[in-house]
C-alpha cells in the first residue's frame, strides 16, 4: 500500500453563495519516505495508525472503525468555522476520505511532517477542481 496523492479540502458553509471551495494537493510519488512515514507514523484518535485504519476501511469493518471514531471527541464544534477534509489516494486505486477534520485527532512524526510539507509545496485550486 502506497500513497500516491493527497489532497486537503476545504470551505466554509455558512457563507452560502460566498463561499469559495478549495483544494490543495500534495503528490507524492516521488516522496516515498514522507509518504511510508505518514502511514506507519501517524496515530488517528490515539487508537491506531494509519496504515491500519485504511486496511480496517477496505475490509469494511464497521465496529472497529466506529471505535476508532468514538475514541475522541472534539467537543462542541463551532457553527461557521471552515470546514476541512482529507482525501488521500493509493496505489491501488482506492482512496479514503476523513470528513470534516474537526472530528479527528492525528498525532505522531508522520502527520506532522506531512502537514509541514503540504503547506509548503501543494498545489492550490479555488473553485476549479472539485473532489475527487
Amino acid at each position: 500500500m502506497k500513497i500516491i496523492k493527497v489532497k486537503i479540502s476545504g470551505n466554509n458553509p455558512s457563507l452560502g453563495p460566498h463561499d469559495k471551495h478549495s483544494v490543495k494537493t500534495t503528490d507524492l510519488t516521488k516522496m516515498q519516505d514522507l509518504a511510508d512515514s505518514l502511514l506507519n507514523d501517524t496515530l488517528i484518535n490515539g487508537t491506531i495508525n494509519l496504515k491500519n485504519y485504511i486496511a480496517l476501511k477496505k475490509e469494511n469493518k464497521l465496529d472497529e472503525i466506529t471505535k476508532v471514531h468514538q475514541a475522541y471527541s472534539p467537543g462542541v464544534l463551532a457553527k461557521g468555522a471552515r470546514i476541512l477534509n482529507l482525501h488521500i489516494y493509493l496505489d491501488d486505486g482506492t482512496s479514503i476520505t476523513f470528513s470534516d477534520l474537526r472530528k479527528f485527532k492525528f498525532d505522531g512524526n508522520g502527520y506532522t511532517d506531512f502537514k509541514n510539507y503540504h503547506d509548503e509545496h501543494g498545489i492550490v485550486s479555488t473553485n476549479s477542481e472539485l473532489i475527487p
